[in-house]
């Protein structure tokens, strides 16, 4: 499948970031399974592996990126305008009062979903591996040491 992501950061980010690091970590693994994957991100982004293209600035209009052989694109917020292609918008942060979505967005859980009036959800798969768990403390961190949580037994 060729699949084509929309992401205007500077990938992959440093000390924030929850949707650009499960966007990369989606990219890493679609190409784990045989993917093509591209993907349109701002100057500086940097994947190997990944079909890159930059850009100086977020653009309201990404269609002409595209490549004709792609099979779908993946969003990571809502479009000012939508593509030809099919596409699928994914919503990792909170939305704004009477923000509208368009019938193809995800979010993040079904707490997520049902607190913007959806009920799409895809839980995102991200490796053990980005993680470290402090026993002393009983705390998980991130890789780049914000603390996700206590752990509760």
């Amino acid at each position: 499948m060729n699949i084509f992501h929309y992401c205007p950061k500077v990938l992959p980010v440093k000390k924030y970031g929850g949707t650009q690091r499960i966007a990369v970590s989606l990219m890493k693994e679609q190409v784990n399974r045989g993917h093509k994957v591209y993907l349109l991100s701002l100057a500086g982004t940097h994947l190997p592996s990944i079909n890159v293209t930059t850009i100086k600035k977020p653009i309201r209009n990404f269609e002409d990126y595209i490549p004709d052989n792609i099979d779908i694109v993946q969003l990571y917020g809502t479009p000012q305008e939508t593509s030809r292609k099919p596409y699928l918008v994914m919503i990792g942060g909170n939305g704004k009062q009477g923000e509208k979505f368009l019938p193809n967005t995800v979010f993040v859980s079904r707490n997520h979903a049902i607190r913007h009036g959806s009920t799409h959800y895809i839980y995102n798969g991200i490796k053990l591996e980005y993680f470290t768990y402090n026993e002393k403390r009983k705390i998980i961190f991130s890789s780049y040491q914000k603390s996700l949580g206590k752990l509760r037994m």
